[in-house]
This record gives C-alpha cells, sequence and structure tokens, in this order.
C-alpha cells in the first residue's frame, strides 16, 4: 500500500481501473437484466439483485459482491474523501470476485 500512497500517478491509474472495472460489471448486470428480459432495475445496483432473483447469481455471492456499486460510486463522487486502504483491499483481495461474477454471467447466456 506504501508503494501506491507514495506514488500519485500510480494512485490514480489504480482507481481509474477499479472505477472502469466497477461501472463495467454493472453495465454487464444491467445487459444481462435486459437480454433475459427481466424487470427493469431502478438503479444500477439493483440489477445484482435481479440476478440473484433468477438465480444467475447466487444470493452468498450477491452478500459479498455488491459491495461494488458502492466503490463505484465512491470512486466516481467521493475521490479526494477517497479511503486509500479500501482500493488496496479491492485490488489485493476482491478481483477474483470479478471472475466469478463474469463466470455466472457466461453460465447464464
Amino acid at each position: 500500500m506504501d508503494e501506491i500512497q507514495k506514488d500519485d500517478m500510480l494512485q490514480s491509474a489504480v482507481e481509474r481501473e477499479l472505477y472502469l472495472i466497477s461501472q463495467s460489471v454493472l453495465d454487464l448486470a444491467q445487459a444481462m437484466v435486459a437480454y433475459k428480459k427481466l424487470r427493469r432495475p431502478s438503479a444500477p445496483r439493483e440489477a445484482l439483485d435481479i440476478l440473484g432473483e433468477h438465480d444467475i447469481l447466487p444470493g452468498e455471492f450477491i452478500g459479498r459482491f455488491s459491495g461494488i456499486a458502492g466503490l463505484r460510486n465512491a470512486l466516481a463522487h467521493a475521490y479526494e474523501d477517497l479511503d486509500l486502504s479500501i482500493v488496496y483491499d479491492v485490488l489485493r483481495h476482491k478481483l477474483s470476485e470479478v471472475e466469478e461474477f463474469l463466470r455466472y454471467l457466461k453460465q447464464a447466456l
């Protein structure tokens, strides 16, 4: 984490990439909802719940993964107040959940 804290360019790049990943996840969730002709979500985060209601995503996975929407919002709107330890934790420990999400979507196609 020290490396990211000490390098503004690296920190900016990591935050931007995590923003793009989290936004893409929410976009893909909404696209799957539309593809499957499921009810329309009122917010991007709700698309994950809708996929859970139709057994495309397991409930326990949604519980672990739904923070992706909060991460996206924090990266988009609270840039200066962002807790770098959260960014670091996501970078080090949570990216495998994105891969898991993609596997669930692929199975549903």
